[in-house]
């Protein structure tokens, strides 16, 4: 249990300790990195090392990965909700709310992100997205 618990605070100690350093660092440097946009930041501070773009690019997989797991989480229990509490839901259900995800991730990139939504008042003050989620996939 203490492995569970104490190696991942360990890790995100480590990892915002030197990162948070180095930023803070380079910044005292010159390079104007506060600068850049907030998605470009990291980026940013990896192209000050040596091997930036290397670094750059596990970062884009470790990122990638991490939606991947993250949506793949979200359609097994998004699966497991609307299959009353099946611990094995069925594979289409779980594609059905891959899809469900994917097209809103689409429909997001495609409006402009979180502004997006807060430009249609109608879907930003109303249930009709939590309607759907509990309700409209009842049929699969």
């Amino acid at each position: 249990m203490s492995g569970v618990l104490l190696i991942p605070s360990l890790v995100s100690f480590l990892w915002f300790t030197v990162f948070g350093a180095t930023g803070i660092q380079t910044q005292q440097n010159g390079s104007e990195v506060a600068s850049l946009a907030d998605t470009q930041v990291l980026f940013g501070v990896f192209n000050e090392f040596p091997l930036g773009i290397v670094m750059s690019i596990i970062a884009m997989l470790l990122i990638g990965t991490f939606f991947i797991t993250s949506a793949d989480s979200a359609t097994f229990v998004l699966g497991m909700q609307t299959t009353n509490g099946s611990l094995n839901p069925p594979k289409t259900v779980k594609f059905a709310w891959g899809i469900a995800q994917s097209t809103v991730a689409a429909v997001l990139l495609y409006t402009g992100g979180t502004a997006g939504i807060t430009k249609c008042p109608y879907y930003s003050r109303s249930s009709v997205f939590r309607d759907y989620a509990s309700n409209g996939l009842r049929f699969l």
